[in-house]
C-alpha cells in the first residue's frame, strides 16, 4: 500500500509513502521533484504566510509507529554507545 502526499499549500499531488523502506522507519519516498519548487519566505511571504496558517490549522502529527521506532533506535544507539566504553 502508498501514501499519497500532497503539497500544505495548494493541495497539489507531491508524490507517495510506502511502508516496504529500510529501517529504522520502514518508510520509501517516492517524490516528483519536478513538481516541486524551493523557495525562501522572503522570496514568497505570501506563501510562506498562507502555509504557516495551514500548519497552525492543521499541524503535521507524528504517528505513534514513527516514534516507536525513534525511541528504540535511540535507546539501541545509546547502549551501544555506552557499551562501547
Amino acid at each position: 500500500p502508498r501514501t499519497e502526499c500532497s503539497c500544505t499549500a495548494c493541495g497539489g499531488h507531491l508524490g507517495h509513502v510506502f511502508d516496504d523502506g529500510p529501517d529504522p522507519t520502514g518508510q520509501r519516498f517516492c517524490m516528483n521533484g519536478v513538481c516541486m519548487k524551493f523557495t525562501s519566505d522572503e522570496d514568497d511571504p505570501e506563501l510562506a504566510a498562507s502555509v504557516l496558517e495551514r500548519q497552525k490549522a492543521e499541524p503535521y502529527k507524528v504517528g505513534m509507529t514513527q516514534v516507536f521506532q525513534s525511541v528504540a533506535v535511540y535507546l539501541g544507539l545509546g547502549g551501544l554507545t555506552l557499551n562501547s566504553f
